[in-house]
């Protein structure tokens, strides 16, 4: 038993025990309003950092798309801007055999065609710079697996599978679109355990040094010439690797800085590559004519027009569109023609609109390419 102590209330003069002055506990209803007002709070501030969750998750996962999309563009430019032919000068001859750069009937060794003089110096160059449309630059492009330009060059890239230390060794690179799965680029342990993505891709032509032909004597002429157009050193596809996720378009435009260019009219963009296809190796001018601009030149400048869409954006497209490709830009008829300054500026605001009006979260990079090795003669 427990005894409180008392004292005297001087204005009753009486005992007063000191329990009276214990502060008495909430009840349960004050209890369950507290909560329920908590309960309240608390989900108001969880919707709040969800939502500021997602936001992150959504920004960081753009960035993380745009600064990969920026990193490839990047190293296109730099690879781009070493694009080299070796143009040199040489005899070319009226008539004679399958060859029209020798007096020869054909081969080294056979006797010379009598009355067959050299008719002019003409450059030329072993190596090949060719831009345009995929489906016609690239030997049985998908349609619209596809979409978009190819750009193919030769630079002194250093790169070899087999040898070391070769820092200015020549390569072929070239760079396109393609839309399709991913199956055929995991590791062996994530084959049919991952649903397939099917994404666009920017896909890199990289050809070794030890695999370039195109000096190689063995080769007839007549089979070089008509392999300038192919790459015929192996399968476009063979050499050619992913190097970025979620590219759906790529656009190349050569020019020059000028804005006429031996007295014709026009602007730098019509006249080096009228309607966007530029082959500097095109052997049309040897059965008669004069040496087009373009024949075996560099050409001075090329503008880059890379579309690049976040992977959430991405992801939203394959679930409506399923394995399909629903941001097939080859449908505007963009950058297909008219490749004057005017046609091109009108074709990248058509561009921009039709990207805002698919609802996705895209970036468009744009720059000017100027080719070092660029010995432009007008």
């Amino acid at each position: 038993m427990k005894f409180f102590p008392a004292f005297v209330d001087p204005r009753e003069g009486q005992y007063k025990s000191s329990r009276s002055w214990v502060s008495r506990g909430f009840s349960l209803v004050e209890v369950m309003v507290a909560m329920a007002i908590l309960s309240v709070l608390m989900l108001i501030i969880s919707q709040m950092l969800g939502q500021m969750q997602r936001t992150w998750s959504s920004s960081v996962s753009k960035l993380s798309h745009f600064r990969d999309g920026r990193r490839v563009f990047d190293v296109m430019k730099r690879n781009l801007s070493q694009a080299t032919l070796n143009t040199y000068l040489r005899y070319l001859y009226t008539a004679g055999g399958a060859n029209p750069f020798t007096p020869f009937a054909s081969g080294a060794q056979a006797a010379e065609v009598p009355g067959v003089v050299p008719n002019q110096y003409v450059r030329f160059s072993e190596l090949q710079f060719i831009c345009g449309p995929s489906q016609q630059v690239i030997p049985g492009a998908r349609g619209a697996s596809n979409p978009g330009h190819a750009l193919f060059f030769y630079a002194p890239l250093g790169f070899s599978s087999t040898q070391s230390h070769l820092p200015s060794s020549l390569n072929g690179r070239g760079y396109f679109v393609e839309f399709g799965g991913d199956g055929s680029f995991r590791p062996p342990f994530l084959q049919g355990r991952v649903e397939e993505r099917f994404r666009y891709r920017l896909m890199e032509y990289l050809l070794p040094t030890e695999n370039i032909t195109v000096y190689d004597n063995s080769v007839p002429f007549a089979t070089y010439l008509a392999s300038f157009t192919q790459w015929a050193e192996g399968p476009v596809q063979a050499w050619s690797r992913p190097v970025a996720d979620n590219i759906v378009g790529l656009f190349v435009s050569p020019k020059s800085p000028t804005t006429a260019l031996g007295g014709g009219a026009g602007d730098g963009r019509s006249l080096v590559a009228p309607n966007y296809f530029y082959n500097s190796a095109d052997p049309a001018f040897l059965s008669g004519g004069g040496q087009p601009i373009t024949s075996h030149q560099l050409p001075p400048a090329v503008e880059l027009v890379m579309v690049v869409i976040d992977e959430q954006s991405a992801v939203d497209l394959a679930r409506r569109e399923g394995s399909g490709s629903s941001l097939n830009l080859d449908s505007l008829g963009v950058f297909a023609g008219n490749a004057s300054e005017t046609g091109f500026r009108q074709d990248l605001d058509r561009l921009q609109q039709f990207m805002n009006s698919q609802k996705v979260n895209f970036r468009v990079f744009t720059s000017t390419v100027a080719l070092r090795n660029s010995r432009w003669n007008g």
